[in-house]
């Protein structure tokens, strides 16, 4: 005789058996942080496949936003903008609209264009994840300071100095909000720089460009800021602003800083 307690139970269509998603992201940081582009691809598109295959849907919309976010660091435009699709589907498919999920994915969706030129189509996606998070109060001050920080980057490249200047000043204001919001500041002021660069010009920009960037410098070498991976994949993002405004001994100073988090020194 069988004993039916030992038959494992047929899958059905409705049977949904969860990915670990916790543990796959905390995978996913050792690998980014190691570099390892190569295994964080493979962990992300093996754990989508899992997802798909145990009818996991919420775990399908979190490693489609990775890999928005991979795919666009990469510089691969098709795969990253296929992967926006999936969210916004996922999205649907799971009445999330008007979620803080929703909105989170629309941000990814929005950078994503916006990193390949299609300003307009972010600017949309943009608006709607703003609709969302200033609506909800459980958004927290760091999200929203995320919010309007890209959304800045954006008005600035479609041209839209003055509006861009004011979203990166409610970003600076949301991460004042946050512990430890010394380096997202830091970015946000570089971005400030760009702005005053792009519509005044270097030259006639100079004073208010270096004032910015020193502000920046000061927030970067915030004494409560901890130099650990994340302090190291900052600083190599601002780096190159360094030294495209001439601060030459600083952007050294960084990338000496970086090497030695990266060697465990």
């Amino acid at each position: 005789m069988i004993d039916a307690n030992s038959v494992p139970a047929k899958r059905t269509p409705f049977t949904v058996q969860p990915i670990p998603v916790q543990r796959v992201l905390d995978r996913l940081d050792v690998l980014l942080s190691q570099r390892d582009y190569v295994n964080a691809e493979q962990q992300l598109l093996f754990w989508l496949s899992e997802a798909k295959n145990g009818n996991d849907l919420s775990g399908q919309l979190t490693l489609s936003n990775e890999l928005i976010g991979y795919y666009r660091k990469q510089g691969n435009e098709s795969e990253a903008l296929r992967y926006v699709d999936d969210a916004v589907n996922l999205i649907q498919t799971m009445n999330l609209e008007g979620s803080i999920t929703a909105g989170t994915s629309f941000i990814n969706a929005a950078t994503a264009y916006n990193a390949f030129g299609q300003l307009e189509k972010s600017r949309e996606f943009f608006e709607k994840a703003s609709i969302i998070y200033e609506s909800s109060p459980a958004v927290t001050p760091f999200q929203m300071g995320g919010l309007y920080n890209n959304m800045g980057l954006n008005c600035a490249a479609l041209g839209l100095y003055e509006e861009a200047m004011e979203l990166y000043q409610r970003a600076l204001n949301q991460m004042e909000r946050v512990t430890n919001g010394s380096l997202e500041q830091a970015v946000t002021l570089l971005n400030m720089a760009d702005a005053v660069a792009a519509k005044e010009g270097t030259l006639a920009g100079e004073n208010q460009i270096g004032k910015l960037i020193q502000s920046a410098y000061a927030h970067i070498r915030d004494e409560s800021v901890l130099h650990d991976s994340y302090y190291a994949f900052v600083c190599e993002k601002c780096i190159p602003s360094f030294s495209y405004y001439g601060f030459f001994a600083i952007a050294s100073e960084l990338q000496e800083e970086v090497r030695r988090i990266h060697e465990g020194a």
